[in-house]
């Protein structure tokens, strides 16, 4: 008996990809994000999800596509990446897909096309072609990259010089 793998499918401009769903903790609606100084173009900011400060990436930017605008369609996959919750800003969930393992062919032949490293498998659904994706590789090798590309370089203040003000003393 051929095993069924779940994959949660979300489209980008056009195309259908998708991720394992085991590796989706929620989908949410997307919420305000805070830039962070010297992030790369792709990562939106950082968002509070109940009390977890995570990073939002816009997967089109980093897939090399154009940014969108916000519509109702659009959704924030959070994962979990390496043991740090990452947000994955899609243009819309289609839902899930349970597929046979032995329909998803690997992608050995796109090896030398550039971003295909973030590709591990095509599959035929229907019409239509879904890219799994390896969203390790697009949080740059791991969450814990991903969470210090957002996180500018914090410098240790440098110690005071020494100051000339008098302390004031207290009234009696």
């Amino acid at each position: 008996m051929n095993k069924l793998r779940e994959l949660v499918c979300f489209r980008l401009q056009r195309g259908l990809f998708a991720v394992d769903i085991s590796t989706v903790r929620e989908i949410v609606r997307p919420q305000r994000t805070t830039r962070v100084p010297k992030s790369p173009v792709h990562v939106l900011g950082v968002t509070n999800l109940r009390g977890h400060v995570i990073p939002v990436l816009d997967l089109r930017l980093k897939l090399g596509m154009q940014q969108r605008e916000q519509n109702t369609l659009c959704r924030t996959l959070v994962m979990e990446i390496a043991g740090a919750l990452v947000g994955f800003a899609v243009d819309e969930v289609t839902g899930i897909v349970r597929l046979p393992w032995d329909v998803i062919e690997p992608v050995d032949a796109l090896g030398a096309l550039k971003g295909s490293e973030l590709i591990s498998g095509v599959a035929r659904h229907g019409d239509e072609l879904i890219c799994l994706l390896d969203l390790r590789g697009v949080a740059e090798s791991g969450a814990s990259l991903a969470l210090m590309s957002v996180i500018p370089d914090w410098q240790e203040p440098e110690p005071a010089a020494q100051s000339s003000v008098v302390p004031l003393k207290k009234a009696a």
